[in-house]
């Protein structure tokens, strides 16, 4: 029983580095269509990328909406800006209540 733990505790050992070298080698030489789920797009789909450039340059908005998509398809600038309002949505897809937190500290 210890020689098979011994050797499971070797094998595991081994097998993380090697595993996290073959994720890293998969994802740069094979094509992107075996590699989708490996590989992120920078400022792809959701457009956080820019809206955090954006929130760089707008200063002391009058109301300042975080959320998940409720909030990112909910509130349209264009009719509080009608009223006189000057806003900014930071809502994002699948916006996590630790990333709000994250944005209302970053920005």
């Amino acid at each position: 029983m210890k020689a098979f733990l011994k050797h499971s505790a070797f094998f595991f050992l081994a097998f993380i580095p090697f595993y996290i070298l073959m994720c890293i080698v998969w994802g740069e030489i094979i094509p992107p269509a075996m590699s989708g789920n490996l590989k992120y797009k920078r400022g792809g789909h959701g457009h956080t990328l820019a809206r955090t450039h954006e929130a760089k340059s707008i200063a002391h908005p009058d109301m300042l909406f975080l959320g998940s998509s409720h909030c990112f398809r909910g509130f349209d600038p264009r009719i509080f800006a009608e009223a006189g309002y000057r806003i900014f949505n930071f809502g994002s897809n699948t916006q996590t209540p630790r990333q709000t937190e994250v944005l209302m500290l970053q920005y």
